[in-house]
């Protein structure tokens, strides 16, 4: 899973900000969700059976399409596919390629469809319900849950932009610029997880570099080189006593941006 993890977290987080759109696009996540939160909910629908298996072959035989079939009808929660690609041949230097799909019947739908339905839950968005969910966390204590109480409330007081993920299990809140509220600062999720959004501020490189040198210095949390690109995150455990010199960090970084949008605009009027 940590190769897996490592090589998709890397694809995400490549400069290009189309390439890394459709990355993430493909994922069925936004960048406003922390990679961990992404990974962790990857982690929560394999132990409950939730994934699509897709074979993808040029011929596809007999016996395979029957249990293809047979496992549609046992498996209520997984997909499995069969994508045959035969190709017939070349015409005017285009190779001619037909796919045919096979287990996508009707009756496996209509099982798919009766449990998705009875099993769906929408995504936590407010802050009783998330604290509610990470009190029920096993690894949370309550001084870690009211830490994180306590860092939402403060950067609700000082007005910073606040978004929620689309997550549930773990849900998880945003803080984002204030120039830019969807270019986010840091994550937070409900399994106690902080997370560094160094991954997507790669074009307001002056908030990332002043928020790496605070943390190092002010929060005293190490950020390893090989994480200076990424999504580096800290268990409640490291980060929960320290939420004071948190929100001193954000003050610093997030009062930066303001006046460097200030200035921005100062310069447009003058031209």
């Amino acid at each position: 899973m940590g190769t897996i993890t490592g090589r998709l977290t890397k694809c995400a987080s490549v400069p290009n900000a189309r390439t890394r759109k459709t990355v993430w696009k493909l994922l069925r996540t936004d960048e406003e969700d922390s990679v961990d939160a992404f990974f962790e909910r990857v982690q929560e629908n394999l132990r409950e059976l939730q994934i699509r298996i897709v074979f993808f072959l040029d011929q596809a035989p007999m016996e395979l399409r029957s249990v293809v079939d047979f496992l549609n009808k046992q498996m209520e929660r997984s997909w499995v596919l069969l994508v045959e690609a035969r190709r017939y041949g070349v015409r005017n230097g285009v190779d001619i390629v037909v796919p045919t799909l096979f287990g996508y019947t009707e009756q496996a739908r209509l099982i798919k469809r009766t449990v998705t339905i009875n099993t769906d839950k929408k995504p936590i968005q407010n802050i009783d319900d998330f604290i509610d969910h990470a009190s029920h966390t096993q690894e949370l204590n309550v001084e870690q849950v009211g830490a994180m109480r306590r860092l939402y409330d403060e950067c609700a007081a000082h007005g910073w932009p606040i978004q929620w993920g689309r997550g549930r299990n773990p849900a998880n809140f945003l803080v984002g610029l204030p120039t830019k509220p969807d270019k986010h600062v840091i994550a937070v999720s409900s399994n106690g997880l902080l997370s560094l959004q160094l991954g997507a501020l790669g074009q307001v490189s002056h908030v990332k570099d002043l928020l790496m040198a605070l943390f190092r210095e002010v929060v005293e949390l190490k950020i390893p080189p090989d994480k200076e690109t990424r999504f580096p995150s800290y268990p409640a455990e490291v980060w929960a006593d320290k939420v004071d010199k948190i929100v001193e960090v954000l003050k610093k970084v997030l009062s930066s941006d303001r006046a460097e949008g200030r200035a921005g605009n100062s310069q447009a009027m003058l031209k």
